[in-house]
């Protein structure tokens, strides 16, 4: 079951992370990261968003943000 989504109010460093189901791995190869890497400055774009680290792994990824007003962020990254 999905959790509720949060506004987050642009006052507070987030921490987002998503991951594969049972550890399967969501990155084959260099062009799935450069994949994300573009959706994420698209999503960037489209929700300005202070960026502070990410970290792309095999089987998930972290983002460490911080909103400039109210949005749904992850929504957008997730959404295909």
């Amino acid at each position: 079951m999905p959790r509720v989504a949060r506004l987050q109010s642009g006052k507070y460093v987030v921490h987002v992370i998503n991951h594969g189901n049972d550890r399967m791995t969501i990155f084959a190869d260099e062009s799935d990261y450069t994949a994300v890497e573009r959706v994420i400055a698209e999503t960037m774009e489209q929700k300005p968003m202070h960026l502070r680290a990410y970290y792309l792994i095999p089987n998930h990824w972290h983002v460490v943000l911080r909103p400039r007003e109210n949005s749904r962020w992850t929504a957008s990254v997730n959404t295909p």
